[in-house]
């Protein structure tokens, strides 16, 4: 008697799915169209993978109903990244979970599904997503604990040392051994709004944002976008992902520019900050004549201006980017997907505890392949 392995137990399974999902391509009107443009660009188009999506959806509910089984739905899904392994996204768990995700039942087919109940059944509730767990409000310790100030007193008489010294080595000195205590700060509702008061230095020499980030997730990881972007983001995220996969919608695309405000030279930083109110997310400040003759950049946040390590465009979105984890603020509504796109693809920061947009997956599943 045979008896299979475990491995060869999937890759049957996996065959008999990807011949299935193959199968309903090829009886289905449009199926070819996907095939064949996946057999070309090791990809999908949106409006490709959308009519993939309509036709197995279609004979999903017309072979088991408009409410199929949660097994059904994964096997449909696994069948997909089965026939067409780019489509798979490297950074989840199972590589499909951008057409279904069992946990929260999201996913481009949980959705097409939810889609025809709803016209077939107007009222019906939603299934509630599952909190995020992972991101830049998420708790959590440093990256390695090298002497750092853990008693009170000791705390007290660094941060009023680190306001009155001009020495910029000893401030950092002293950051990087506070950290821990401005952390825990942070994530206390009652403290958190005290922070730039607390620790004034972050207003006045750049570069304590990129230190802080450094110290949560070590230095490698601090590093990424900047060596990434130069190495093979660049090219693929602006002609290939941005030109077909837009990451935010047509309505919410303008907001690109929102974390981005230009002030001409000569403008009064301080009458800006006067004049826009509290804000919960951070955005870029930048001084010059114009977009593309910056002299210098700032992040705004809670009505205060920290200036930028550096006024090149890559280095102010990385520090930005930053700010959020170093600050515990959460996303921009409009740019999530933007921001977990970086956070999940090039940072690789809590991949497996983040849950992302299925558009997000999928265009990490484009970027990684």
């Amino acid at each position: 008697m045979l008896i299979r392995s475990p491995p060869e137990k999937n890759r049957a399974e996996e065959r008999r799915l990807a011949q299935m999902v193959e199968d309903i391509l090829k009886s289905s009107p449009g199926g070819e169209k996907v095939i064949n443009e996946y057999a070309r660009a090791k990809s999908l188009s949106d409006g490709r993978r959308r009519d993939m999506v309509k036709i197995l959806v279609a004979h999903l509910t017309n072979e088991h109903g408009t409410s199929p089984s949660r097994r059904l739905k994964e096997e449909y899904a696994k069948g997909i990244i089965s026939l067409f392994p780019y489509l798979a996204d490297p950074r989840s768990k199972l590589g499909y979970e951008h057409y279904y995700n069992a946990e929260d039942g999201s996913g481009y087919l949980a959705w097409r599904i939810k889609t025809l109940q709803k016209e077939g059944s107007e009222g019906r509730m939603k299934r509630p997503r599952q909190p995020q767990t992972g991101g830049p409000t998420a708790d959590r310790d440093p990256y390695k604990e090298d002497s750092w100030l853990n008693d009170e007193r000791q705390c007290q008489e660094a941060i009023a040392l680190m306001k009155h010294t001009a020495d910029e080595a000893v401030v950092k000195e002293k950051m990087r051994l506070t950290l821990a205590y401005h952390q825990k700060m942070l994530h206390d509702p009652k403290e958190a709004s005290d922070i730039l008061s607390i620790f004034p230095r972050f207003m006045d020499i750049p570069g304590l944002i990129d230190q802080d980030f450094g110290l949560l997730f070590g230095d490698a990881t601090s590093a990424k976008l900047l060596e990434k972007w130069s190495t093979n983001i660049n090219h693929r995220l602006l002609h290939r992902a941005v030109a077909s996969h837009r990451l935010v919608s047509s309505k919410t695309s303008s907001k690109m520019l929102k974390p981005l405000k230009l002030k001409k030279t000569g403008t009064s930083i301080q009458g800006h900050l006067d004049s826009i109110g509290e804000s919960l997310q951070p955005y870029l400040l930048v001084v010059g004549p114009k977009r593309s003759r910056v002299q210098s950049c700032f992040i705004v946040i809670d009505q205060h201006a920290l200036p930028c390590k550096a006024s090149n465009s890559l280095a102010c979105v990385d520090e930005l980017f930053k700010a959020h984890f170093v600050f515990g603020t959460s996303y921009c509504q409009e740019l999530t997907n933007v921001y977990s796109f970086l956070q999940t693809t090039v940072y690789d920061i809590d991949v497996e505890t983040t849950k992302v947009n299925p558009r997000v997956a999928e265009l990490r599943a484009r970027m990684l392949q």
